[in-house]
């Protein structure tokens, strides 16, 4: 008869090996380094393959430590990875619902001609709008959350040993881990209730990946109250190496494997991700269309701003050039004007002329 945990781990095979490989083609298709967020469900995917081999390894072989203990590391790490794949898909939904016009635009570039003050200003004088402030608090929140897992992988590996104290370090560290992803997950709810307000902005072909983040915000609440309670309750059920099944199913295997499914489907369905965006923090122009074929070209809100601003500018430096014009030709006038009058009084006689003597105006 299958063991109870061969049989999950078998079952996470037949599942995350082909989601693996979907996974795989969604970050060719968006881009390895264009949107994070792919990557760090490729990885979720990988270990959890990995970890039901080492599961089913230790299930035959309870004596080899070695598979025990990867075991339940790797059966353990599965917070951090849907943190960042949520957090990387609302990222570039606030990026591409963002009004700002991007840092580096034309106005902005003669600073940079006034040696390091103008340096200085233009690095420190971009323009940030709430969203723009948003996504940089997900770039930084990327550093906690990649601590947080190496504190819990650390942790693991420790509260495995056989040394008393290394098993009391390597607790404290999980515990550390796991507050860390609390703070982390606060964080992502409240970005995503701030970011709803731009509900209408987002296109409608990307909508489902937004809606994708918030079904998803129950599911990891639910896994990271399994992680608290795996490391701060006396409970055996909730034990870190070996847990009553039951409770690892109900508040860990499906709660990951409805995300991964969500967000994979996202993936396949939601358009190519946009190139304009990765080198200048704007959408593309258009989904699919162009201004020479027979759809509409639409037209983001960043970038009418931007021809807006480019417009302004233009017009500005066009009524600039005109009045210029204008008066180095009132100059010229003037300075003709005066020339001929000036020859016509040299060329007058001395009976016409004021400074002869004895000249008495009347």
């Amino acid at each position: 008869m299958v063991d109870s945990r061969e049989a999950l781990a078998i079952a996470q095979l037949v599942i995350y090996i082909p989601v693996f490989l979907c996974v795989i083609f969604i970050i060719f298709r968006h881009g390895f380094n264009k949107q994070a967020g792919w990557r760090f469900l490729g990885i979720l995917c990988l270990v959890r393959i990995v970890g039901s081999y080492f599961e089913i390894a230790a299930v035959h072989h309870p004596d080899n430590k070695t598979d025990v203990e990867w075991s339940a590391i790797l059966q353990s790490v599965g917070i951090s990875p849907l943190l960042l794949t949520a957090l990387g898909l609302l990222k570039r939904i606030i990026d591409e619902t963002s009004t700002h016009i991007p840092s580096n635009s034309d106005y902005q570039m003669p600073l940079m001609s006034f040696g390091i003050l103008g340096k200085l200003a233009y690095r420190f004088g971009k323009p940030a709008t709430a969203a723009a402030r948003r996504s940089r608090i997900i770039q930084i929140i990327y550093l906690p959350a990649t601590i947080a897992l190496i504190l819990c992988i650390s942790g693991g590996s420790d509260e495995a040993s056989t040394n008393p104290s290394d098993q009391k370090s390597g607790k404290t560290e999980i515990r550390v881990g796991i507050i860390m992803f609390v703070f982390i997950y606060i964080a992502l709810f409240l970005l995503t209730i701030i970011t709803a307000r731009d509900f209408g902005k987002i296109l409608k072909g990307e909508r489902r990946m937004f809606i994708a983040v918030v079904l998803s915000l129950p599911f990891l609440a639910v896994r990271i109250l399994y992680g608290i309670l795996t490391q701060f309750s006396n409970s055996k059920t909730f034990s870190m190496m070996n847990p009553q099944i039951w409770a690892r199913i109900l508040m860990s295997v499906i709660e990951e494997f409805i995300v991964v499914i969500m967000f994979t489907i996202v993936g396949l369905t939601i358009p190519k991700y946009s190139g304009d965006m990765a080198r200048t923090g704007m959408p593309q122009a258009s989904r699919g269309s162009s201004p020479d074929s027979g759809t509409a070209f639409q037209t983001y809100p960043v970038q009418q701003a931007q021809q807006a601003y480019h417009g302004q500018q233009a017009h500005q430096g066009q009524q600039a050039y005109q009045g210029q014009q204008v008066y180095q030709g009132q100059q010229a006038h003037q300075g003709r004007q005066g020339r001929q009058g000036y020859q016509g009084y040299q060329g007058a006689g001395p009976e016409l002329r004021s400074d002869r003597p004895g000249y008495v105006p009347v």
